[in-house]
């Protein structure tokens, strides 16, 4: 009857490894098709991104295609970046500012992929600043102690409101 048993239970561990190694070599996969932790260490090289385009013409930069390849799954780790403040270079073509954070690289992403107007996630007073000051009335908001924290919380709603399209965020 053991014995009986146990060559069950190596037939049914064989016929487990054999369907994992078919999903591997077929590259199929469970449930999704990257980890979180792809999608995290993705958004921890957002300062190497130099070139992001204008208006989605392709562009020579492997992150930001990388990170625009897993462009629904990375959603939570840019909303988590949106507070990183170290200084990086300004990917974007016009108009630079010499001031560029990884948080507001992660900001624009989170506006390109997830179609949320620019305006939407900041405050009023900033919304009319818009008209005459253009995006520097978005880097004016963010340089105020705080405001970075505020307009993540503001993300981080709006991906609960959205969570059924949206993978979760850890944080």
């Amino acid at each position: 009857m053991a014995n009986r048993i146990w060559h069950r239970l190596m037939f049914a561990m064989a016929f487990i490894v054999l369907c994992q190694a078919r999903c591997v070599s077929s590259g199929q996969t469970a449930s999704h098709p990257s980890s979180p932790a792809v999608e995290s260490h993705l958004c921890d090289r957002l300062a190497e991104v130099r070139h992001v385009p204008f208006d989605n013409e392709p562009v020579d930069d492997a992150i930001y295609n990388q990170i625009m390849s897993h462009k629904h799954a990375v959603v939570p780790c840019l909303v988590d970046q949106i507070v990183n403040e170290t200084l990086m270079h300004d990917p974007r073509s016009e108009p630079v500012e010499s001031n560029f954070r990884v948080g507001d690289l992660a900001f624009f992403l989170l506006v390109d992929i997830t179609n949320v107007p620019f305006e939407q996630m900041l405050p009023d007073d900033v919304r009319g600043h818009l008209k005459d000051q253009g995006v520097y009335a978005y880097f004016g908001y963010v340089s105020i102690p705080g405001n970075r924290t505020a307009l993540q919380r503001k993300w981080k709603t709006w991906l609960i409101a959205h969570g059924s399209e949206w993978p979760s965020s850890g944080t």
